[in-house]
């Protein structure tokens, strides 16, 4: 395995030996009968009402037909009966501490909608294949690149870039070879239970490898580290489309796109994340302000670090003014779909975002927000603007579409003003201020009282129980 193509045909060979091993070792096995067993003298109950019913439509004999209705309704209570003392040792036998609650409120509420007519370009479809198309049709349009405004000079220097690294190759420094007990515990870690690609690979049989199995696979992924290839089986997707709760269905985008890539893939790509990690956390690559897709950090932090900047301008008297941008379109177009791989890069992408020593940017993966503060609010416009005009150059560079429309600035303070503060431009287009605004989910008004997020839960909580 000295090329790429060698290294394909060596995943293709090792893909089919291991489907071959499956089918020839496991067997379909087919389940009949009903989904309810009923006990020996319900069932015998049942033969005799059965009898019954056919002697009265032979004889027309009336005593048939009496006790065949007086059995059936004897029948009717027992089953009743059978049921419930079933549905009591199922919830007697439900655990917390394991996924049998878990499950059981899966099977309760979980409803098979069926996918109605689906909205395409040319008209609505309704076969399977016209369905298919339409949410083809959408992906494609939402995994375009942003229209302008951009800048073709930086295009041409990033592509100059990539180009001038692919060609001196050789010159690179060499990764870490990975080992075999590494990929063995790895193994030991992924879900037997995920879904297949479109390899027909499953969890489980990778679990099941043997040592020297393993130990080919291992210098497969070598070969690729080395040559800095990525097989193109490995790519291939099998998507899934998942309807958006409280959305029209018959629109191709309201379905949200889950994809499945070959297990053995995504494997490998586990591997490239902890070295793209490490070399991220040495070159010091991703901010400390972004705090999505990060080990350690959550919404709530980011929430947390947000009110907290502007409950100490309430304590010493000083306003905040802060700008809440929303991205347009799908923040990983650009990065493989379903890999592990995809948060990371998209982290390294948005390294670059402007900084400003007087004003604290707090990024939630596509969720950016900044912040700033000051005894006037004269200060506060003039940093924000600034900001502004930094951000929307670099939006400009990188391709980045901002929705202006959902793009909000608001002031927070804890008193009552009766000056009419400047309006903030960004994009061409003006920014008025608000009382409130939405961020990671959480409802912030400009005194901070969150008496909004308060009732908006509520309002939420009695629209559903009733």
């Amino acid at each position: 395995m000295d090329t790429e193509v060698e290294i394909d045909e060596a995943i293709q060979k090792f893909t089919c030996c291991i489907t071959s091993a499956i089918n020839l070792s496991t067997r379909t096995k087919v389940i009949s009968g009903p989904f309810r067993q009923l006990p020996k003298e319900i069932l015998t109950k049942i033969k005799i009402k059965n009898r019954l019913r056919k002697l009265y439509q032979i004889t027309f004999f009336r005593p048939y037909k009496r006790k065949a209705y007086k059995l059936q309704k004897e029948i009717q209570k027992d089953i009743e009966t059978y049921d419930n003392n079933r549905w009591k040792e199922t919830i007697m036998d439900i655990n917390p501490e394991d996924n049998t609650l878990y499950e059981m409120n899966r099977k309760l509420l979980k409803k098979f909608i069926p996918t109605p007519p689906i909205l395409d370009t040319d008209g609505i479809k309704y076969t399977p294949l016209g369905k298919a198309n339409a949410f083809k049709h959408s992906l494609e349009k939402s995994f375009q690149e942003n229209p302008e405004p951009y800048c073709n000079l930086h295009i041409n220097e990033v592509n100059n870039s990539i180009n001038s690294y692919f060609n001196n190759l050789a010159t690179s420094s060499t990764p870490d070879i990975i080992s075999s007990q590494e990929v063995i515990n790895l193994i030991k870690k992924i879900n037997p239970r995920k879904a297949t690609g479109p390899d027909g690979v499953p969890n489980k049989a990778i679990r099941m490898l043997t040592l020297n199995v393993v130990t080919h696979l291992t210098k497969i992924f070598n070969k690729c580290l080395i040559l800095q290839h990525f097989p193109d089986a490995w790519k291939i997707a099998h998507v899934l489309m998942f309807p958006k709760p409280n959305q029209n269905r018959k629109h191709p985008g309201s379905y949200r796109p889950i994809s499945l890539l070959s297990n053995i893939g995504k494997l490998y790509g586990k591997i490239l994340l902890k070295r793209l990690n490490d070399n991220c956390y040495s070159n010091n690559i991703i901010p400390e302000e972004q705090f999505g897709f990060r080990d350690k950090h959550s919404c709530t932090h980011q929430l947390l670090r947000v009110t907290n900047k502007i409950v100490e301008g309430f304590n010493i008297k000083h306003y905040t003014g802060g700008v809440f941008l929303d991205v347009i379109g799908n923040i990983q177009a650009g990065t493989p779909q379903g890999s592990s791989l995809s948060p990371t890069l998209y982290n390294i992408f948005n390294s670059d975002f402007p900084r400003n020593d007087k004003v604290l940017n707090c990024l939630f993966a596509d969720d950016s927000a900044i912040l700033t503060q000051g005894s006037n609010t004269r200060f506060i416009i003039k940093t924000l603007q600034s900001q502004l005009e930094c951000i929307e150059y670099w939006c400009t560079k990188w391709r980045v579409a901002i929705n202006t429309d959902k793009t909000k600035a608001i002031l927070f303070r804890k008193g009552h003003s009766r000056k009419v503060l400047k309006t903030l431009s960004f994009m061409e287009e003006d920014l008025p201020w608000e009382n409130q605004v939405k961020y990671l989910g959480l409802i912030l008004d400009s005194k901070l009282s969150f008496r909004q997020h308060a009732k908006y839960n509520s309002d939420k909580f009695w629209n559903k129980s009733i």
